[in-house]
């Protein structure tokens, strides 16, 4: 008997296998020369899911000649990662667009985020790096906004992990980059698990609602200054009614909505 035939016996007794043992030893070999590797550097990862934490992450980092903002990122065997998790450098953030498992050592096919993307809900501001492409070249005519502004066909997409956050972006919802407003006319969650991809078309911005310098579309709607007519102190006397007069109104003088106001009185 041969020692690969040792070998196999030994490890068929210990309820192994010669598959799993060189696919141990490659694991054991890969983690030990890891970082000595000169595409070696230190990153985070930030899960689609969970974006409060930042965990270490060792990374190897191969360049796309054909696209120097993709990168193909090698991580340590066992390594969890998904579609939609963000890796972060110092100077640089990177989505995941892809994964490959099918190696001793996964891969994760990114793009650097180009964008930090803005936007209100429900009175609430959001915001993620995102992917930010310009279409405008692959679309043709020209399209009418309802105000009646006729608009070019500029076009983008963006790309950005779906996830709590990001599930409340829909249809309409708009944003300011690139000097300019854009609104949200198609999602699409179904083709890329763990990515959410939309595509906006050219809009314009409201002075009114819009905060510019921040680039946040309706950063100022439903918010106003009211100014209280109100008394600050009552006299009344025992099983007597009173009359209480008051105003509410906003920066333009615009009286507010009354009905949205409840008095109530007390033993004071």
């Amino acid at each position: 008997m041969n020692f690969d035939d040792v070998y196999k016996t030994m490890l068929l007794k210990r309820g192994g296998s010669v598959k799993n043992s060189d696919i141990k030893n490659s694991k054991d070999s890969i983690n030990r020369q890891f970082q000595n590797d000169p595409s070696y550097k230190l990153g985070k990862l930030k899960k689609r899911n969970n974006l409060n934490d930042e965990l270490d992450l060792d990374t190897r980092l191969v360049n796309n000649d054909n696209n120097p903002l993709e990168k193909k990122i090698y991580l340590r065997p066992d390594t969890n990662i998904e579609v939609g998790d963000y890796i972060i450098y110092p100077d640089i953030t990177y989505l995941v667009l892809a994964v490959e498992t099918n190696l001793i050592s996964p891969r994760a096919d990114s793009t650097k985020c180009n964008q930090f993307l803005k936007w209100m809900y429900n009175g609430n501001l959001f915001e993620t790096q995102a992917i930010v492409t310009n279409q405008t070249k692959y679309t043709l005519g020209m399209d009418v906004l309802v105000s009646g502004i006729a608009e070019t066909d500029s076009r983008f997409q963006v790309q950005l992990p779906y996830n709590f956050i990001t599930k409340n972006i829909s249809i309409g919802q708009r944003f300011i980059f690139n000097d300019g407003a854009w609104r949200v006319t198609q999602t699409d969650r179904v083709s890329e698990e763990g990515i959410y991809s939309l595509l906006l078309a050219q809009d314009s911005i409201n002075a009114e609602i819009d905060d510019v310098e921040h680039e946040i579309a309706g950063a100022f709607a439903n918010k106003h200054t009211y100014t209280y007519d109100i008394p600050t102190s009552i006299s009344i006397e025992k099983d007597k009614s009173i009359n209480l007069v008051y105003s509410i109104k906003d920066e333009t003088g615009k009286d507010f909505d009354y009905s949205l106001v409840t008095v109530k009185n007390t033993s004071n």
